[in-house]
């Protein structure tokens, strides 16, 4: 019987092994949200135990798995326990890379990457990558940031007296949607029914932590491997400056035509203490390049703000980051070239 099964077996196997990196990545994003859409659709994946669509469940398994965050189903109201630890793995998975994930696990078990496998590693973190170290880093950096962030927002939710694990969940979920840049929430109607984070506009730790996570997610992990070898500002490689320099200027300049533009406005940031508008504006400016969450009802946005939103998501993250748009070197080399 096993014999019979080899021939099959081996010629997948083949097959696999002769596709190009193109193919590979997006034969196993596919492959993922397919699977993620399989499980949403199971009963119990809803909180009323009713099926989900199969075009609603694709569409959300796709949109965690290509960290996009946006939903049909509100995921805090319609998905149960099991529904939305789908969702978790589904974004932690797309935000880091399939293969990223599979290399990295290979790597703390000693084995060998292969060439196709680098090739595929070089496309999902901007480019060719030749060190077993980079790989380390990515898992080690995504465990620590991630890690702090839970249990920062651990601390966060439990001031607001919500049951002990109902707090630690809510701080794993949605530290891991921050640094993936997913945007996706749980909130649900556990605070009156205000949607995202619109219910800690003045919160210093929830904001501040998403905040980080996001910008941590964001920056690129090629930055981050760069910075960690060489550790000095002049050493750094001229992609790793412009990515920094681009980050920066995006981040501060948004926050500064977000409170501008949103500041006396009564149902943004007017309602809020100055220091509270200046929080709020600041992570107005983080969230909108590359993850989704909100503070402020964005439907209340005046139009100039949602025009600077606009530009502030086509450009995104960096290369081998967490978030999508044209990428901040890109939009750098192209602004440079016009002017």
């Amino acid at each position: 019987m096993m014999k019979s099964r080899l021939p099959w077996y081996g010629s997948i196997v083949t097959r696999i092994r002769h596709l190009s990196p193109t193919q590979l990545v997006v034969i196993t994003y596919l492959s993922a949200a397919s699977v993620g859409a399989l499980l949403l659709m199971l009963p119990f994946a809803s909180a009323d135990g009713r099926v989900m669509s199969l075009v609603d469940a694709f569409f959300m398994s796709t949109s965690a798995t290509c960290v996009t965050g946006l939903v049909v189903k509100n995921p805090g109201v319609h998905l149960s326990g099991f529904g939305q630890v789908v969702l978790l793995i589904m974004l932690q998975l797309g935000g880091l890379g399939y293969m990223t994930i599979s290399a990295a696990i290979g790597l703390l078990l000693h084995q060998q990457i292969a060439l196709h496998q680098q090739l595929v590693l070089g496309m999902t973190l901007g480019e060719m990558i030749h060190r077993r170290r980079l790989l380390q880093h990515v898992l080690r950096f995504t465990l620590l940031i991630e890690g702090i962030g839970f249990i920062l927002l651990t601390i966060g939710f439990m001031r607001y007296h919500l049951p002990p694990l109902r707090a630690l969940y809510f701080a794993l979920f949605h530290s891991a949607s921050a640094f993936c840049n997913a945007g996706l929430d749980v909130i649900g109607n556990s605070f009156g029914g205000i949607g995202s984070f619109r219910y800690f506009p003045t919160d210093p730790i929830i904001t501040w932590t998403l905040a980080a996570e996001i910008i941590f997610g964001g920056i690129g992990f090629l930055v981050i491997a760069d910075w960690c070898e060489r550790r000095k500002w002049y050493r750094l490689s001229v992609h790793s400056k412009l990515a920094i320099l681009a980050s920066i200027t995006l981040w501060f300049s948004g926050a500064f035509f977000v409170g501008l533009f949103e500041w006396d406005n009564a149902v943004t940031l007017g309602q809020l203490p100055w220091w509270a508008r200046l929080q709020s504006a600041f992570f107005q400016s983080v969230t909108a390049r590359t993850a989704g969450f909100s503070t402020i009802p964005t439907e209340s946005l005046n139009h100039a703000t949602l025009f600077l939103l606009i530009v502030l998501m086509f450009i995104g993250a960096c290369p081998g980051g967490t978030g999508g748009g044209i990428k901040t070197t890109t939009a750098s080399v192209l602004m440079a070239t016009v002017i």
